[in-house]
């Protein structure tokens, strides 16, 4: 080893490196997922800490997902959200009679 240390990336230079946007680099810092070098206004991510996080926590799409599959299951959330947003907007009402 030479004992020159490897340049560290900011996290702007991260998120290209990811080809993400530098939120998402920040988010994966702040859950403990991605490790960096804090400073006042400043914060490092180092090369092997990203491939790191990469071999970690990448999950390629699989070659011919089913996407009717995933339309199913947004559908059933989006009815499930829409039942829970009924019931509570029949216990605001039930609460708001009950107070006259």
């Amino acid at each position: 080893m030479n004992g020159v240390p490897k340049p560290l990336l900011t996290v702007q230079q991260a998120a290209v490196w990811l080809n993400c946007h530098p939120e998402t680099v920040r988010r994966a810092i702040r859950a403990g997922k991605l490790a960096a070098y804090r400073r006042t206004n400043c914060t490092r991510v180092s090369e092997a800490d990203l491939v790191a996080y990469l071999n970690t926590f990448y999950q390629p799409a699989e070659p011919g997902a089913d996407v009717a599959s995933q339309d199913e299951t947004r559908l059933a959330a989006l009815q499930s959200k829409k039942a829970v947003d009924d019931f509570r907007l029949a216990l605001r009402i039930k609460r708001a009679l009950a107070r006259r």
